[in-house]
């Protein structure tokens, strides 16, 4: 141990899995000093980041005792087939209600009959609960939610948009509350501010997808009805709201958006004539909505793996520019591989709000 250098080790160590780095934390003193400091868990997290984009791994927030996670890498000699490997992590017990999301390893839940944050790292079996503070007496719903990390400052955050009755009348309020989990600062914690009405004219958020330091939904406008979509953002700096305009002149069904190649991207069911096809469509420029532009049909109308009656969710892109995707009502787990044009299943038993994962030495 002493005969190599410090950063020797690190290199070495820092391609494991949490649960070898776990076993040799007890070999030694100098070794559960390495693995436990801060430097070394960041560097950790950057190779399994880099190793994620070659061998992509889906967690699944069941309603189970357990996580579930898919690992997918590619066959890349023709011989073997696709891998696909299945495991289970713990969760805590504390990780009820609402699926907010997952970044670097954990996995952040809202329960909505205590307004309780809980932001857990399955791999460590460690979790932290926070108590946002808002008073369930005036029956608060999410209408949409993100949990990730933020490059401008590097730090974990939580976005809920909330309505609630104020008790003094039937008119609801709408407020975005920004949470920093980790903040060693108890006085600025959580921001929250009122939102105009505007809210209450949109349906359908869900969780959130990062892009430039703005988080996106996509909606659905109840004023303007027919098959209007609108992309609703929130941007973390500002702590502001806006909206983005989906592509025009689409009769959408049902849409979701994502990110590919880092463009603000979505998959539409539209109506061509009298059927209905999956489209992939990407902003070349941001907040152009002129700049909108056609990638590729996702045929399904031939394909007994998918029906063009189902809601497709975009849950990440492999490193070969395959789309992974989610469906309802089937719970099927899908990769549309582009250059074969032709879905595969990767598992029956999936999950609509399955999304990318990497195991992580973080601590909440």
């Amino acid at each position: 141990m002493q005969q190599l250098p410090v950063e020797i080790w690190e290199d070495i160590l820092s391609g494991l899995s949490v649960k070898d780095l776990l076993r040799f934390k007890s070999v030694c003193k100098n070794l559960n000093s390495i693995i436990s400091s801060q430097h070394f868990i960041n560097l950790h997290l950057k190779k399994s980041i880099s190793i994620s984009s070659s061998r992509s791994r889906i967690f699944m927030p069941r309603d189970d005792e357990a996580f579930r996670t898919v690992e997918y890498s590619r066959d890349l000699q023709g011989g073997g087939g696709d891998h696909i490997d299945f495991q289970t992590l713990p969760r805590p017990k504390e990780a009820i209600g609402n699926f907010v999301g997952t970044c670097d390893g954990l996995v952040c839940y809202l329960d909505t009959t205590t307004m309780r944050i809980c932001v857990s790292n399955p791999s460590l079996r460690v979790s932290k609960t926070l108590d946002l503070n808002v008073d369930t007496r005036f029956c608060p719903t999410l209408l949409f939610c993100w949990f990730g990390r933020e490059s401008s400052d590097d730090e974990y955050k939580v976005v809920l948009g909330i309505r609630s009755y104020d008790g003094k009348s039937n008119c609801p309020k709408y407020h975005t509350h920004l949470i920093k989990p980790f903040s060693d600062n108890r006085s600025s914690w959580k921001s929250t501010r009122e939102v105009d009405g505007r809210l209450e004219l949109i349906w359908y958020f869900g969780e959130g997808i990062l892009l430039h330091g703005i988080v996106h939904w996509i909606s659905y406008d109840r004023v303007m009805h027919a098959d209007h979509y609108v992309v609703f953002t929130y941007d973390l700096c500002l702590e502001s709201v806006g909206e983005i305009s989906m592509p025009v002149g689409l009769h959408i069904w049902h849409g979701v958006i994502g990110v590919i190649d880092g463009c603000l991207s979505a998959i539409c069911n539209v109506y061509r004539g009298d059927s209905a096809i999956y489209e992939v469509w990407t902003m070349k420029e941001y907040g152009v909505k002129e700049s909108w532009t056609k990638l590729m049909n996702l045929s399904g109308r031939c394909d007994d793996l998918i029906s063009s009656s189902w809601h497709l969710r975009l849950v990440g892109v492999t490193d070969d520019g395959d789309l992974i995707l989610s469906c309802i009502p089937k719970h099927r787990l899908l990769i549309f591989k582009v250059a074969e044009k032709k879905f595969e299943i990767l598992t029956s038993n999936g999950h609509w709000f399955a999304r990318m994962f990497v195991e992580s030495l973080v601590f909440p």
